[in-house]
């Protein structure tokens, strides 16, 4: 669950992860429901997440 701050002034535009084990690194996850940090299960598998969020109208 996404949560926000205040409406109308942060957005949330697009997020993604990527894995360790993604053989080329174009593995696309952007349409995941979830994203993942961290090496869960013992380490086998590395995941980042990224977030973009559109700040302009915050001073």
């Amino acid at each position: 669950m996404v949560q926000t701050g205040p409406r109308n002034i942060i957005k949330r535009l697009q997020d993604s992860y990527i894995r360790s084990t993604d053989s080329n690194g174009s593995t696309d996850h952007s349409q995941e429901q979830f994203l993942y940090v961290g090496a869960p299960g013992g380490g086998a598998t590395k995941y980042r997440s990224f977030m973009q969020f559109d700040v302009s109208k915050l001073r």
